[in-house]
């Protein structure tokens, strides 16, 4: 696929309906932004984002202030599903003792940027309260910023969000693999180039764990020992968690 895709000069929106299912209808809470924040004016081309893989080049045909009727533009553009040959979204999945609400979100953002296909909210020992409990807000706001950074960044796929996930429950998932998972650790004697490398040149995703402010307790490194999971470091300074998260996806993407 070529670098500069159709259409990517136009400003992207979220649709809740394609034209394929009758009328191009945008979320409401995108039609108040094109609308009232925007100031969108008639025969203005948007590109729509349909969160399956699709984006739909769309022209205003019409436009009130809470109604914007839309027109098809041309063909759409799809890219494959994560981790498919041509797609842009890596088999990479990211699984990351939470910070706090507000870092937790710029975190996503940055990994949903990346071309992360998943992110796996983790408790640990030494996690917060904060890590262990979302109510319907923290979430509803962890779900508009993976959103917002799919429109910046002009991704067709979403980014799949899961947890909170305890450290034990997480080892003993049926769909663990030790093979293909690496836990960050500053003491590690390999490097997580060698073990990207290596993971790479099988086909499958990789999993990378990052733990909380503080380092895996004791037990938690005994438990990736007797998994078989291997530790390695970024061979630099040690980061705080959500640096630490985005560097390491930058190394296994590139």
């Amino acid at each position: 696929m070529e670098q500069s895709w159709p259409w990517s000069d136009r400003r992207c929106f979220q649709l809740s309906a394609t034209p394929d299912e009758g009328e191009a209808r945008l979320t409401d809470e995108d039609q108040q932004h094109l609308t009232r924040v925007l100031r969108a004016r008639v025969d203005d081309r948007i590109l729509g984002l349909d969160g399956r893989g699709s984006a739909w080049p769309l022209r205003i045909a019409a436009l009130a202030r809470d109604d914007v009727r839309l027109e098809r533009d041309g063909e759409p553009f799809s890219e494959p599903p994560p981790g498919a040959p041509g797609s842009r979204v890596a088999e990479l999945e990211l699984v990351v003792a939470w910070p706090r609400p507000q870092v937790g979100e710029e975190l996503l953002d940055g990994l949903v940027q990346l071309g992360c296909a998943r992110v796996v909210a983790l408790v640990t020992e030494r996690s917060q309260e904060w890590a262990r409990e979302w109510n319907a807000a923290r979430r509803t706001r962890l779900e508009r910023a993976a959103r917002e950074a799919c429109k910046q960044a002009r991704r067709l796929w979403p980014i799949e969000l899961s947890g909170p996930l305890e450290f034990g429950a997480w080892l003993e998932d049926p769909g663990f693999s030790a093979e293909r998972t690496v836990a960050l650790e500053p003491r590690a004697p390999a490097s997580l180039t060698e073990f990207t490398r290596r993971a790479r040149a099988k086909p499958g995703r990789i999993v990378l764990a990052v733990g909380p402010e503080g380092g895996w307790s004791p037990d938690e490194l005994r438990a990736f020992d007797a998994r078989g999971v291997e530790l390695a470091q970024l061979r630099t300074f040690v980061l705080r968690t959500e640096l630490a998260a985005q560097a390491a996806a930058a190394i296994a993407l590139h």
